[in-house]
């Protein structure tokens, strides 16, 4: 895009925006747009027409009133008409060439062809000519976490809306109707695994994976019961990119204690979660990790700063406001690090925190350590990407992805680790528009929670300087509708 912002720059200057006497001098610009409908048309058939009469096209014998669609996508990329590789972005293979967009000419098709084509052609491409030319004569754009366009994977496969070839993987929670689900999941294509809660509950963790697009090496399940952490339960999964065999992703699955008073109890199911998950992505080669679940913190809490930030001295903190789900006073924190080095204060603390050594070790796994660590360096793809402040909050986390009779906010969340990066978020419900629902579920939504919806791509390969393009995949968190915020 250099070369068009430099054509820009020349013809419109520096001072004013794009106008519509400027567009004919645009002649790179045009080849763009053209370049761009050819490669990504707007719909990969036409609009159905039907034959009048008998006729007889190069041999073919086409009777009387039948469905014609042009096929634009295999048009655009035919290798009779372009000796060029049809896959690559080359605007100038359209270079002092009198190829009309309008859809006279059968070289490209994007809309229809002759005088029963679109009437709005003309107002349309020079609106396009015009949102584009201002929007890269007024900004510069970048891929994030420094990927470069060769890195893209801009693969298709052929549907009537041209989608992106790369699969979902769907984590739910709460799920307590798991093997009807999986028999619609099944339909789509879907193979699935499922952790009940341990003791008398119903409902529990499920992991959905594309079974043309993913391969299950290895699964685990958590059951903290076992381990005197309540009766929740969490996933871990290794899974293999069909399509490219040396790309592997560990996703894991979570669904942490509601309670909002025992926060030693949430993070001692955090803390063994994160430590589970880096010994199985070290197994597999140090594996990218997404992890995706009902948290039950807020984006203010000391959880979220614990995940974050990968370290948490818990003697900062009230054991009952670690999850931030009751109100605290954001300065409780501040200036005590070095107060934290005489013992007579560490123990006046110990007491108006309520802090215990049974509390301590639950919390960090050692009566001793009140530093907790975790080895995974942790970021929240909605934080990472930018969005509307109509949904999201001052840390770009969404500012709700719950709403019941006791909380609205946000505790859902998609970490990842090295080695992904996302490349676009499903925005939740504005905040405003989810106050009007009156609480969840509702008639709409069938959860009391909001899907989180994220697709990450892989970092470049490191291997031998290797080139390969990454390969995409998607992760939602969802949770179905369950009475499941009671204090425990």
């Amino acid at each position: 895009m250099k070369r068009l912002q430099e054509e820009l720059d020349n013809v419109v200057g520096l001072n004013r925006m794009v106008e519509e006497k400027d567009l004919p001098k645009l002649t790179y610009l045009d080849m763009v747009i053209k370049e761009s409908l050819r490669l990504r048309s707007v719909g990969p058939l036409l609009i159905p027409h039907e034959s009048t009469e008998d006729i007889i096209v190069k041999g073919y014998h086409i009777p009387s009133k039948s469905r014609i669609m042009v096929n634009a996508w295999a048009l655009g990329r035919d290798p009779n008409a372009l000796p060029d590789n049809a896959e690559e972005f080359l605007p100038k293979r359209f270079k002092d060439t009198n190829i009309d967009l309008r859809g006279h000419d059968f070289q490209l098709l994007p809309f229809g062809s002759g005088r029963k084509g679109c009437p709005g052609m003309h107002l349309g491409l020079t609106t396009v000519r015009l949102v584009l030319g201002q929007l890269l004569h007024c900004f510069d754009r970048e891929l994030p976490h420094g990927l470069s366009p060769n890195e893209m994977d801009m693969s298709e496969k052929f549907t009537p809306h041209n989608a992106q070839s790369n699969p979902f993987a769907c984590c739910p929670k709460e799920v307590d109707r798991y093997y009807d689900l999986l028999k619609v999941m099944e339909k789509a294509g879907y193979a699935g695994s499922y952790k009940r809660r341990t003791g008398d509950y119903a409902d529990g963790c499920a992991m959905f994976w594309k079974a043309d697009k993913f391969r299950l090496l290895e699964g685990e399940s958590i059951e903290f019961k076992a381990l005197g952490l309540r009766d929740n339960v969490a996933q871990l999964s290794v899974f293999e990119i069909l399509e490219d065999e040396s790309r592997r992703l560990l996703v894991g699955n979570i669904h942490v204690l509601y309670s909002p008073n025992r926060g030693e109890i949430k993070l001692g199911q955090i803390r063994l979660l994160l430590s589970r998950a880096q010994i199985l992505a070290e197994k597999w080669g140090n594996i990218p990790v997404v992890l995706a679940g009902d948290f039950n913190s807020t984006p203010q809490s000391a959880i979220y700063k614990f995940l974050a930030s990968s370290e948490l001295n818990i003697m900062l903190y009230d054991r009952k406001e670690l999850s931030g789900q009751r109100t605290c006073d954001p300065a409780q924190v501040l200036g005590l690090e070095k107060e934290l080095r005489n013992p007579l204060y560490l123990m006046d603390r110990i007491l108006k925190t309520c802090w215990t050594r049974e509390a301590i070790k639950v919390a960090t796994g050692d009566p001793d350590c009140q530093l907790l660590t975790h080895p995974l360096k942790l970021n929240s793809s909605y934080a990472a990407l930018k969005g509307s402040t109509r949904t999201r909050d001052l840390n770009g986390e969404p500012l709700a992805t719950s709403y019941h009779s006791k909380f609205l906010g946000t505790v859902d969340y998609l970490w990842y680790s090295d080695g992904v990066v996302p490349i676009r978020v499903l925005d939740t419900l504005p905040f405003n528009t989810l106050k009007r629902t009156g609480g969840l579920p509702c008639k709409k939504l069938g959860s009391d929670h909001l899907a989180l919806v994220s697709e990450f791509a892989f970092k470049r390969g490191a291997k031998e300087g290797s080139a390969t393009n990454i390969a995409t995949v998607s992760a939602a968190a969802t949770s179905s509708s369950r009475e499941d915020n009671k204090s425990t």
